[in-house]
């Protein structure tokens, strides 16, 4: 079992492991859902013939002591050198780093990357991914996605560009994956749809970041409840988790053709990540 309750999600470094546990949160009845017990990561050697049995080490990441809100971890994403993982919160507009290798936390719950300020009374969700050499940051409730390669400045220097095209409702940026064709695949929970989407130049002067957003690019299936959670992008085609209607959608790069029915899973399995071997 894990150290902390609820792992979320699995970065694979070398032979390491880091699987990261959320902790528990309270839904609020009429206000914010709010943390009530605190994370961690779990860090596992998988040299070996065997799956691991134990943990190697686990690195905690408590509750905040100035907000109830503060933590919910549930994105990870470890460079590729090893030494510091990024991770998205549940419950605000927060990204936490973590030194790897001394179990630092550089942005703890204390004081973590607001990078997208939230209400007192609501809630947000922050997904991390690497995309290339940068590290993407959605913003759920925001409709927005943030890229840097400001790694050892606290994602300081970013670029935001809003990927949302309805303007009166919550569209949820949930993932993000890299097309074949260098543009963003972005995964929209709410809206049901797969959006691809132009990052343009604006080194021509324009005030702000923009982004060319195309919302009818794949749709997200016809099975109800629906809302994806996951993409991932391999050779020709990217794959789209929805784990409320538990299929895996095969989506046709570049054009969009999408099979709904790809795979179907169990009534009540609720499939919530997926990946892909080399094989």
């Amino acid at each position: 079992p894990t150290t902390q309750r609820n792992p979320q999600r699995v970065a694979v470094v070398g032979d390491l492991a880091y699987v990261l546990n959320a902790g528990v949160v309270k839904l609020g009845k009429g206000g914010p859902a709010t943390v009530v017990e605190g994370g961690g990561i779990d860090v596992l050697h998988l040299a070996g013939a065997t799956p691991p049995r134990k943990v190697l080490r686990n690195i905690a990441l408590p509750r905040s002591s100035a907000d109830e809100r503060i933590g919910a971890y549930g994105s990870i994403a470890v460079d590729p050198d090893g030494k510091t993982a990024f991770i998205g919160s549940g419950t605000r507009g927060d990204v936490f780093v973590v030194n790897l290798e001394t179990g630092a936390l550089v942005h703890g719950p204390e004081a973590p990357l607001a990078l997208f300020p939230t209400p007192a009374d609501r809630n947000d969700l922050t997904t991390v991914r690497w995309i290339g050499d940068e590290l993407a940051v959605l913003s759920f409730a925001q409709d927005t996605l943030c890229l840097s390669g400001d790694i050892a400045g606290g994602l300081a220097k970013r670029r935001c560009y809003p990927v949302g095209v309805d303007g009166q409702q919550i569209e949820g940026p949930i993932d993000v994956a890299l097309g074949d064709d260098g543009r963003l695949l972005v995964a929209m929970s709410l809206a049901n749809r797969l959006y691809r989407v132009s990052l343009l130049d604006t080194t021509g002067g324009a005030s702000a970041p923009q982004a060319k957003v195309d919302p009818s690019f794949a749709d997200a299936g016809s099975r109800d409840p629906l809302a994806p959670n996951r993409v991932l992008r391999h050779g020709a085609h990217a794959y789209l988790l929805a784990s409320t209607s538990e299929q895996l959608l095969r989506v046709s790069l570049p054009g969009g053709k999408t099979e709904p029915t790809f795979a179907l899973f169990p009534p009540g399995s609720n499939p919530f990540d997926v990946a892909i071997t080399a094989a």
